[in-house]
């Protein structure tokens, strides 16, 4: 007697709306993260230049870094 196993697999049918969801806010959330991190990359010169003297040009460059990280 031959006996035949069906196997059902719950990625055969798709992704469900929760799922998708999530990936979807993972996602826009992650973009924002990085659209963070590039702003205060690019603003950080003029940050720079407003809060800290003008006198320490060295310190005024490395000073905003670290506060992105």
């Amino acid at each position: 007697m031959a006996t035949t196993l069906t196997h059902t697999s719950a990625r055969g049918a798709g992704m469900t709306g929760e799922e998708k969801f999530v990936i979807f806010a993972s996602s826009l959330g992650t973009i924002f993260e990085w659209y963070d991190f590039y702003l205060y990359a690019v603003l950080a010169p003029f940050f720079a230049a407003l809060f800290f003297p003008a006198r320490q040009r060295f310190c005024r460059r490395l000073r905003p870094m670290p506060r992105a990280f």
